[in-house]
């Protein structure tokens, strides 16, 4: 697409979705833009929209859009949206001007005592500088670890050739660097396969690394390395996190935190560390591999070595002599490249959980190709809302489990079937792993887990996945699918109100999340009910007097939460915040919330008769299952029973003795069905059938 048509339509798109959400059109184009940074691992952490601006001393200015914070490397990132061009004549960003924005987002940070000291103390922006500048007084400051800032300016114009990257400076012993988003990255990233662009390291630039090729199949192939310290960290350092595979990088402790075993290996034994590290385990796309020598990587994920790395890069920073050291290390990786690109959603998370099965990141699988993950997308696609008035059909709220697939969908679609796509699959009817998390923990009336965001909020979520999946599967199914969607239909009608209400000074995160959940609490232990998500799903709106409340208590909630000393973000991140909001906000008037409401009863039959409806389906596709292997090979199951003799040890006699039932052309009820199926499960990983 030419970069003026795309401008246009992208302009187009922004007003659309702000029209939509209620939301200015810097919020909506910083929204925007943000979300495609993110789905690049250019930003990591949770971006929050935050307009401030404020003139300084000596005639300067601070001003930014918002931020996010990546806990693992330390990196605060502030941005901030250029003026927007609304012109079909799109002017290119001048050298003056990106340093003119660059200075302004930059003051935020250097300038942060004198905003601290004078900005208005209500302001979510004024209170995010004091924590900046009081960061290293306490160290549970929650920037106590920050070693550097991003500045990210987002414009529509292009860049110019011209424009040479703005130099990095040093302030407060932080390094501060700037990257400028223009209109023709974000064209680059959306005709993407997945909206993202894939790292490209020019190991020329670091050291080669050698490697011997191991193994290669149709899919994948696999080399042996040795990759240096000094080169691993040094690689951690230019491009942090994004190295490491995103469902791994929720166990990673901060960069500050390091490994003591491998600090102590690396500074009085390096030369022993490969025989003492179990080293890494990593996936690309591409590289280029000559004589036995890697010199370039495309996609490079580390999905098993994360916290070796963060470590390796902790003692190139602060330990004296550490670089001298590290170049005595040598760190054993295993590099698995992906040659088909449509498995590899489901084989770098495969590759990523039985790399972790020994460590801490096999507690929770958070692989976006988990049952439950793929059960909420099944659902996703087959439910459909109720038809609005006037219109045939409903449309579909997207579930997007892996990420860019959304985009993946209507990649190099002809146009007519882009928009008929659209039209049942609307993008502001499209949600994401790590919003279903916030979601989630609003709905389980955790505002202080949905506070914390990102990482943190999707843990708590994976957990509760696996325990619930674990305990009886059909409990997720189209009853509680509903109350999902529903769940998130409250808390965008709510982002509405609070966006130019309790909210609009700040803090509208923590806002939106405490209300939605202190009207949840309220009508299950004040009014002794249950919240009623069907009437929401049949009308896919809320009314107009559960609007009312929640907008009148957001400011309640507002003054709770912003009433103690110091940084209210982090407060509401405990849950002393919720039990203060639950203690002593107090409704003063009636609401007519009979609209929402049901009994404890009901909720509990509805969910009862959901259950055993999914059972039964379950129940009978897994029957049909057993029965189908017969119709594809009639010797299937004489040939698995002679397999199961031969590998006594590993199956129970139960599974056995079903196996016999079926050999001898029995019946099986759906309890036994479920044992054969297990069984079968069983047999193909010990490589029956191979």
């Amino acid at each position: 697409m030419e970069l003026t048509d795309f401008h246009q339509s992208f302009i187009q798109q922004v007003n659309e979705d702000r029209q939509l959400t209620g939301s200015t059109f810097e919020e909506a184009f910083f929204e925007t833009y943000a979300d495609y940074l993110v789905e690049n691992d250019e930003i990591i952490g949770e971006p929050n929209f935050l307009h401030f601006e404020m003139p300084l001393s000596r005639n300067q200015k601070a001003c930014i859009s918002g931020f996010a914070y990546n806990e693992l490397d330390g990196i605060l990132y502030l941005m901030l949206v250029d003026d927007i061009n609304f012109t079909e004549e799109i002017p290119t960003l001048l050298i003056a001007d990106a340093e003119r924005l660059y200075k302004r987002a930059r003051n935020f940070f250097s300038h942060s005592e004198e905003i601290a000291r004078y900005g208005e103390e209500s302001n979510e922006a004024v209170n995010l500088a004091k924590s900046i500048y009081e960061r290293k007084e306490n160290d549970k400051n929650q920037f106590y670890e920050l070693t550097s800032v991003k500045v990210f300016i987002f414009t529509d114009k292009p860049l110019t050739r011209t424009l040479k990257r703005i130099e990095d400076e040093q302030i407060q012993d932080v390094k501060i660097s700037t990257q400028l988003v223009g209109i023709e990255r974000i064209l680059s990233l959306s005709e993407s396969r997945k909206g993202k662009v894939d790292l490209e390291i020019d190991l020329n630039s670091f050291q080669l690394i050698p490697a011997l090729k191991a193994n290669e199949a149709d899919d994948y192939e696999s080399y042996l390395c040795n990759i240096n310290g000094y080169t691993l960290a040094k690689l951690y350092n230019e491009y942090g996190s994004r190295l490491i595979e995103s469902n791994v990088r929720s166990f990673l402790q901060t960069r500050g935190k390091v490994n003591k075993g491998i600090r102590l290996t690396i500074l009085k034994e390096p030369e022993r560390f490969f025989a003492y590290n179990n080293g890494l385990t990593c996936t690309a796309k591409s590289i280029v591999f000559k004589n036995n020598i890697i010199s370039e990587i495309i996609g490079l994920q580390i999905v098993n070595g994360g916290q070796t790395t963060a470590s390796l890069a902790n003692v190139l920073v602060n330990e004296k002599g550490g670089a001298e050291k590290l170049q005595e290390v040598s760190v054993p990786m295993k590099l698995n490249v992906i040659k088909n690109v449509e498995i590899e959603d489901e084989l770098v998370p495969a590759i990523s959980r039985y790399a972790n099965s020994q460590n801490k990141v096999s507690d929770v699988d958070l692989a976006s190709n988990h049952p439950f993950h793929k059960k909420i997308e099944e659902l996703s696609r087959k439910i459909s809302t109720p038809a609005a008035d006037g219109f045939s059909h409903g449309t579909y709220w997207y579930y997007e489990r892996a990420a860019g697939q959304y985009a993946q969908e209507t990649y190099k679609m002809p146009k007519g079937q882009r928009n008929n796509f659209l039209k049942k699959n609307p993008k502001n009817q499209m949600f994401k792993k790590s919003d279903f998390a916030k979601y989630f923990n609003i709905y389980q009336k955790r505002p202080d887990i949905a506070s914390k965001g990102g990482q943190a909020a999707f843990k708590v979520f994976s957990g509760w996945i696996i325990q619930i999946w674990d305990k009886d599967p059909n409990l997720v199914n189209q009853e509680f699918y509903k109350e999902m969607v529903s769940n998130i239909i409250m808390f965008k009608e709510l982002d509405k109100v609070t966006k130019n209400g309790a909210g609009s000074n700040g803090y509208k995160a923590n806002i939106n999340a405490y209300t939605l959940s202190y009207l949840y609490w309220f009508i299950e232990e004040k009014m002794n009910m249950k919240f009623n998500f069907s009437k929401i799903w049949q009308q896919q709106s809320v009314q107009q007097s559960v609007i009312e409340f929640m907008g009148d208590i957001s400011y309640e909630v507002r003054d709770v939460l912003t009433r103690v000393d110091g940084n209210v973000t982090e407060y509401a991140k405990r849950i002393d915040a919720w039990d203060d909001v639950k203690s002593m906000l107090k409704i003063d008037r009636d609401y007519d919330l009979s609209s929402i409401v049901t009994s404890k009863d009901n909720v509990a039959q509805t969910k009862k008769i959901a259950r055993n409806n999914e059972k039964f389906e379950n129940d009978y596709l897994g029957t049909a299952s057993v029965y189908k292997r017969i119709e594809e090979d009639p010797n299937y199951y004489s040939d698995l029973l002679l397999f199961i003799d031969g590998h006594r040890k590993e199956f129970l006699p139960k599974e056995r003795n079903v196996i016999a039932l079926l050999v001898a052309n029995k019946f099986l009820s759906d309890k036994q069905s479920k044992i054969a199926l297990q069984a079968i499960e069983k047999a193909e990983l010990e490589g029956f059938g191979l």
